[in-house]
């Protein structure tokens, strides 16, 4: 099951703002949670979407710039973080961002989570 696949991905990978009150909370590291849907699941589709990502996120491809790790907890960390909040916890606000216009599959994506 993908939604499995998914949901394991998210609840395992680096995760940012962690008890900080909520502003930042659903945020994770963009090349963990591809290199972990990569990993875990067996469809040929995600994992090679997994890998385009993964490939867009290195320093020569320009997405990002520099990256730096903090804590212990952090060394998965490749320098981009995306938000994938928890079923039920989409911010209403998130679909005012000139991003949930640009991308709808991505918020299709959110929204449709069930796990």
């Amino acid at each position: 099951d993908q939604a499995t696949v998914i949901a394991s991905a998210r609840d395992s990978s680096v995760h940012y703002g962690v008890g900080d009150g909520g502003l930042y909370d659903g945020y994770l590291d963009l090349n963990d949670f591809a290199n972990r849907v990569k990993t875990s699941t067996t469809r040929a589709d995600l994992q090679t979407a997994a890998v385009n990502l993964q490939t867009a996120l290195l320093p020569s491809a320009g997405a990002v710039l520099k990256a730096g790790h903090g804590a212990s907890d952090e060394q998965n960390s490749a320098g981009l973080s995306v938000y994938v909040p928890y079923p039920n916890s989409l911010l209403s606000t998130y679909n005012n961002l000139a991003l949930a216009s640009a991308a709808p599959h991505w918020r299709q994506f959110l929204a449709g989570q069930t796990q």
